[in-house]
């Protein structure tokens, strides 16, 4: 009785999401303790913020009538059953994602892309790769070469890979289990992450955070996950793989300094301060994962439409099915799965602090009929109250500011736009 007290106390803190983990938990909890429906239903009634209860499930979820005090009293009968049936619940929450209803064989109108944004028929492979470069050997008299080489692949491509990067392959492995058996659990155990507030440090969605304005959908389910500052985000993160905490941790810190490597490096190659990104501009982190099921018609939608990245760099662990694809010279090219690597690519922070010089490029994720597959990104922003704008350093007379100075938060509400078609593009709102 204690453990159900204090998980209705706890409510307060988080009145939705706690909500909806009180629900979702109550079949289980009643078994274990032997108290009966009733009580348990007693104490979400006696929970004094009750109201906030009944927003959460009819607001949101649609699927609960609240009973009159009366009626509670004298037996609650369908309301009170509709309230304890945490599956009827956890089956209204998780019916647009698309691993819950697949089956591989059929296309949903929703799903379907207009004729000009389909991948028509699907090449993974193709003669043109993008750069791969041995970061490792960025120290001494080889330093220059590989800013060299770092420069060149973010000019022409805004995308390259790096090998020899120094996050040792047990902890790739590791990050690779957790994320597989994260989306392999029942649905019971995720739903908890799930929510209407999409600025929450962790959640999980299907599709993108504007699902409901989007014209179409992405194939896909999404988990994503702020990282910074890290002790105190990782609290929100799932509870389950129990190992999920410890070794995503691990992860994102090696990927933040693998991202601030990569940044001194391209400060050196545009000639900028060694620490210029410790200002504001690199305040921020997030890690998306992405699982992309089978899907019965690849040549029709995709798995993540075209876009470009809304911060400075992003950091691709691709698993090993390829699917990413960037465009370069009018044409999409597959990027090559080289194991171990990771693939990095230019954001449009990165664009506008270098006054065009490194393009944000824009990429996609194609699906596949056969093989269901799970990716993840990590993306290196800024604080939402910084001011993105071509560095002093790279403008004068001969080369004036192409792109207005805008606050992060205007920035990323543009990228939202673009995502989903309102605008054309981040850069091209942007320029003066």
């Amino acid at each position: 009785m204690n453990t159900l007290k204090g998980v209705v106390q706890s409510t307060e803190k988080d009145s939705e999401n706690r909500a909806l983990i009180m629900i979702t938990m109550g079949k289980a909890l009643v078994h274990q303790s032997g108290i009966s429906i009733t009580t348990w239903a007693w104490l979400i009634w006696n929970w004094r913020d009750h109201s906030r209860l009944h927003k959460c499930l009819q607001e949101h979820y649609g699927c609960v009538s609240w009973p009159s005090s009366q009626r509670f009293h004298s037996g609650m009968s369908k309301p009170l059953e509709s309230i304890c049936c945490h599956e009827k619940i956890i089956k209204k929450i998780m019916e647009k994602f698309v691993s819950s209803w697949s089956d591989g064989k059929k296309l949903p109108e929703k799903y379907v892309f207009p004729p000009g944004k389909r991948p028509g028929k699907v090449v993974i492979t193709t003669p043109k790769n993008i750069p791969v470069i041995d970061i490792g050997k960025a120290v001494g008299l080889d330093r220059s070469v590989i800013i060299q080489q770092l420069m060149q692949a973010s000019q022409e491509f805004g995308f390259f890979q790096v090998i020899n990067h120094g996050v040792v392959s047990a902890l790739l492995d590791d990050t690779r289990g957790v994320f597989e058996e994260f989306f392999a659990l029942p649905a019971d155990e995720k739903v908890d992450l799930c929510s209407s507030d999409k600025s929450k440090n962790c959640l999980f969605l299907t599709s993108n955070v504007a699902y409901d304005k989007e014209e179409f959908h992405n194939w896909r389910d999404t988990l994503r996950i702020k990282g910074s500052p890290l002790e105190e985000h990782k609290q929100e993160w799932p509870l389950k793989p129990v190992r999920f905490r410890d070794i995503v941790g691990d992860y994102t810190n090696e990927l933040r300094n693998l991202a601030l490597r990569i940044l001194e490096l391209i400060c050196e190659g545009l000639g900028l301060e060694k620490n210029y990104f410790d200002k504001g501009l690199s305040e921020e982190e997030f890690l998306v994962v992405h699982q992309y099921p089978t899907c019965p018609d690849p040549s029709l939608t995709l798995g993540t439409r075209s876009h470009t990245d809304p911060g400075l760099i992003g950091i691709v662990l691709q698993g090993d099915i390829p699917g990413l694809q960037v465009m370069n010279d009018g044409e999409w090219i597959g990027v090559e799965v080289i194991p171990g690597a990771f693939v990095v690519n230019v954001g449009f922070v990165l664009e506008f602090v270098s006054n065009g010089k490194l393009p944000s490029v824009e990429h996609r994720v194609v699906t596949s009929k056969d093989q269901s597959r799970i990716s993840s990104g990590y993306f290196l922003l800024p604080e939402s109250s910084c001011v993105v704008e071509p560095a002093k350093a790279l403008v004068n007379a001969e080369n004036p500011p192409i792109y207005k100075s805008v606050q992060y938060s205007e920035l990323f509400d543009m990228f939202i736009a673009a995502y989903i078609g309102e605008i054309d593009s981040v850069s091209g709102n942007c320029k003066i």
